[in-house]
């Protein structure tokens, strides 16, 4: 009896050990409630979305079918935003360039909107994306870039 509890001993011990090791290399977050922006910013990018993304980024931020193969001009096709592609990979500063200069720089075909959105309309068409994306995909995003998820977009006062 006494080398069977010290058996089971050994074995709680190590699988608490275990998940010890797991918990402090790959840490649980509670990023999905702390998003950046508000409701109402996400709202109101769901509308900028609506009239001057959608017509090639398609409903819900579905993206292009193939996406990732480029065209006869070596162009690619707009990407899904709403995190089944790789827009989680960036930071705010660099979702604000492409929205402001346009996609080319990555091999797409998107226009530049700086003469067409406001600061505000931009952090809101961003907050839009981002509020498509998964919880996971969102924590993911957020330990990748934590002071971005922290603060957000900082705009001037309109």
């Amino acid at each position: 009896m006494e080398k069977q509890s010290g058996f089971v001993l050994r074995t709680v011990a190590s699988v608490l050990g275990i998940g010890f090791v797991v918990l402090w290399f790959f840490p649980v977050a509670s990023y999905a409630s702390e998003r950046w922006y508000s409701k109402q910013q996400a709202e109101a990018g769901e509308a900028i979305y609506r009239a001057n993304c959608m017509s090639c980024h398609l409903e819900a931020g579905a993206g292009a079918e193939n996406w990732w193969e480029r065209d006869t001009e070596g162009r690619l096709p707009p990407p899904p935003l709403n995190g089944t592609a790789h827009t989680w990979h960036h930071d705010l500063f660099t979702l604000v360039k492409i929205v402001l200069d346009g996609g080319s720089r990555f091999g797409g075909n998107m226009p530049g909107f700086s003469r067409q959105l406001s600061a505000r309309e931009i952090v809101d068409v961003i907050a839009y994306v981002q509020s498509l994306w998964p919880d996971e995909i969102h924590d993911i995003w957020a330990e990748s870039f934590p002071e971005d998820a922290s603060r957000g977009i900082p705009i001037p006062d309109d």
